[in-house]
């Protein structure tokens, strides 16, 4: 008659990753590819505008940003440029 099998003691929290598999500690720790899902559009979220618009607010102001960046770069060279041109006439 074989020995019954003891079951494990449920350890807490990431203690329980010890007791698993090397690969199933692997998948855990370092996320591996999740199986693809089937192909279902009722699973499928819809776009959500406000997300889009977000997007789009985003994208705008970093160009006003860059281009205030420029135009700031621009009047600072204008500056020097007309000091130059001021010490040379004296």
């Amino acid at each position: 008659m074989g020995a019954l099998e003891q079951p494990r003691p449920v350890q807490p929290g990431w203690l329980a990753l010890l007791d698993e598999p090397a690969e199933f500690r692997e998948a855990f720790v370092f996320g591996a590819a999740q199986p693809a899902a089937p192909a279902d559009d009722r699973l499928t979220p819809a776009p959500d505008p406000g997300e889009d618009a977000l997007a789009r607010a985003f994208a705008d102001g970093e160009a006003a940003g860059r281009a205030a960046a420029e135009a700031e770069a621009e009047a600072a060279a204008a500056r020097q440029r007309a000091l130059r041109l001021a010490f040379r006439t004296i």
